[in-house]
C-alpha cells in the first residue's frame, strides 16, 4: 500500500499536490489522470521517492517511502528504454538480477518476461536498434523480470500512434491487471487509456483530487465540471446558460429555451456533452436538439469529428457519413439525455436524466 497523508509539494513553479491524502492499494492498477506537464512528472518523482514532499508524509507499507529498497521501486518513463548498444536480453537479465535472482534463474526469467511483454523475437537485437514500441515493451519486460513492489508508469504510449498504440494499449492493460502484490501507479492524460487500464482512477485537477473511484464509474459519471473536462477527449462541449430578466440566455446574449424536464438549477448552469455523443440523427424523441453552424472538420486520436459552432462557441461532434459540414451551413445536432451533463454555478453535477419536479 502506498499512502499519502496531508501531502503538499511543488515542482519548480508548478503545484504538484495541495494537502492531499490518498491510499493506493496493490491488486489493481491505480490510474492517475492529470494534465500533461511538469506537475504530473513531479507527482511521479514524488511517488518514486526521488523528491520529498514539502509537507505531509508518504509511506509504502509500514515504512517511509524514502527507506524502501531501490530494487523494490521501478519507474517506467515515456519513450521506452534508453537506446544503448547493449542487447535486449542483457538488459532484461540485469533487471532480473537486480530483483534478487541468481544468474541461472535470471536466464530463465528473461524468456518468461520477454514473452509476457511481446518481445521474445527481439532479444538478440541491440536496444538502439529497436523501434519505439519495442523499447517500451523492453521496459515492461524489465519490470516483469525485476518484480518490484512499487511500479510507476509515466505516459508509456507517448509518441505512439495508430495500430502500434492500440496494440500496446491492449497488452499493457493485460500485463498491469495481474500485479496482485504490486502497487501499480499509471499516469496519463488520456481518458481512453484510463478506461482500458481500468482499476482505480484518481483525477487530479489543480493539485487536488477532483474525483476517485472505479475507472468506469468516474469516467461515465463525473461529479463535477473539472472531472468532466479531465475525462473527456477531445475537449468537452459546453454551453453556459444564465437566468437574466426572466429568460435563459447564452453567453452571446441570445435566448435559450431548454427542453422541458431538465433539472435546471436556479441562476444558471452549464450544459455539456462529449463529441461522440452528439449525432446528426435523432435516435430518441427526447434527445436534445441544437441548431449549429458548420465549420469543417478535425481529426483527434485518429477519429474524424465535425467542427461546428453554437452561440459563438466551437464544438466538435460526431462526423456525419456525408463528411465534414461545409462552412456556414446550418444543421441539427442531437444529444441523448442520458449523455447530457448539467453543472450548477459551482460546477457540481446534476443528474440530467431525471426530470425536474417543476417540469413534470
Amino acid at each position: 500500500m502506498l499512502e499519502l497523508t496531508g501531502v503538499s509539494h511543488r515542482s519548480g513553479r508548478d503545484a504538484v499536490l495541495e494537502r492531499v491524502s490518498l491510499r493506493l492499494e496493490a491488486g489493481r492498477p491505480n490510474v492517475i489522470l492529470a494534465p500533461a506537464g511538469a506537475a504530473r512528472s513531479g507527482l511521479l518523482r514524488l511517488l518514486s521517492g526521488q523528491e520529498k514532499p514539502e509537507k505531509g508524509a508518504i509511506r509504502f507499507g509500514s515504512q517511509d517511502l524514502g527507506k524502501v529498497r531501490p530494487s523494490d521501486v521501478m519507474y517506467i518513463r515515456k519513450f521506452g528504454a534508453e537506446a544503448t548498444g547493449r542487447k535486449a536480453r542483457a538488459v532484461i537479465h540485469q533487471a532480473a538480477r537486480r530483483g534478487g535472482m541468481n544468474s541461472r534463474l535470471a536466464d530463465v526469467e528473461v524468456i518468461r518476461a520477454a514473452t509476457a511483454a511481446g518481445l521474445s523475437g527481439q532479444l538478440e537485437r541491440k536496444v538502439k536498434e529497436l523501434d519505439l514500441e519495442a523499447r517500451i515493451r523492453l521496459q515492461l519486460a524489465m519490470a516483469a523480470a525485476q518484480k518490484p513492489k512499487l511500479l510507476l508508469v509515466d505516459d508509456p504510449l507517448a509518441g505512439l500512434e495508430g495500430a502500434a498504440r492500440a496494440r500496446l494499449l491492449v497488452d499493457l492493460a493485460a500485463m498491469l491487471s495481474i500485479g496482485e502484490r504490486v502497487v501499480i501507479v499509471y499516469a496519463t492524460a488520456s481518458p481512453e487509456e484510463a478506461r482500458a487500464i481500468g482499476g482505480e482512477l484518481v483525477v487530479v485537477d489543480r493539485a487536488r483530487i477532483a474525483q476517485m473511484g472505479a475507472a468506469a464509474s468516474v469516467l461515465d459519471h463525473p461529479r463535477d465540471l473539472a472531472t468532466a473536462r479531465a475525462t473527456t477527449q477531445p475537449a468537452l462541449n459546453i454551453v453556459a446558460v444564465a437566468w437574466q430578466e426572466g429568460v435563459w440566455r447564452l453567453g452571446d446574449g441570445s435566448t435559450f429555451a431548454p427542453p422541458p424536464g431538465l433539472p435546471l438549477p436556479e441562476g444558471g448552469f452549464s450544459l455539456a456533452f462529449r463529441a461522440e455523443h452528439a449525432q446528426s440523427t435523432r435516435a430518441d424523441e427526447r434527445a436534445l436538439r441544437f441548431l449549429v453552424r458548420g465549420q469543417g472538420g478535425e481529426t483527434h486520436g485518429g477519429v474524424r469529428y465535425a467542427k461546428v459552432s453554437f452561440a459563438g462557441v466551437d464544438w466538435l461532434v460526431a462526423a456525419s457519413p456525408a463528411g465534414d459540414p461545409a462552412p456556414g451551413v446550418m444543421l441539427n445536432v442531437f444529444v441523448d439525455r442520458a449523455h447530457a451533463m448539467i453543472f450548477d454555478a459551482e460546477g457540481v453535477a446534476i443528474d440530467a436524466s431525471t426530470p425536474s419536479r417543476a417540469a413534470s
